[in-house]
């Protein structure tokens, strides 16, 4: 900036040019928006990292729930069976003893009865 002072015939100024101002402005913009870009790169990497790490931490989660699900149906479905083998056992040995206790009754009482009629008791 230059300043011209007829009345003495001289010139002030600061010995700065505009030109030189200007160049270092445009340069220190260009390295602001570098930073920012590279600033900015860095936290869209980040951010992409911490969701592939919850994308995984929620599929082993999924995966590890699923696996005790699996189990624990697993032993669901082997009580399940084990009462009901249990029960078929304890309902065959009933069916089983109180059939033959019938069966034993009733071939007593028919021998009784043919006893009976042979020997001439109608009842």
């Amino acid at each position: 900036m230059v300043e011209l002072l007829p009345v003495w015939g001289w010139m002030l100024g600061t010995g700065l040019h505009y030109d030189t101002i200007n160049q270092g402005v445009a340069r220190e913009r260009a390295r602001l928006k570098a930073g920012i870009g590279s600033t900015f790169g860095a936290i869209v990497a980040v951010l992409a990292l911490i969701t592939l790490v919850a994308a995984v931490l929620v599929l082993l989660t999924n995966l590890h729930q699923g696996r005790l699900a699996s189990r624990h149906l697993q032993s669901l479905v082997h009580h399940y069976i084990s009462q009901q083998i249990a029960e078929r056992r304890g309902f065959a040995r009933e069916l089983h003893d109180g059939i033959n206790q019938l069966i034993a009754a009733a071939k007593y009482r028919i021998e009784a009865a043919l006893t009976q009629a042979a020997q001439g008791q109608a009842e």
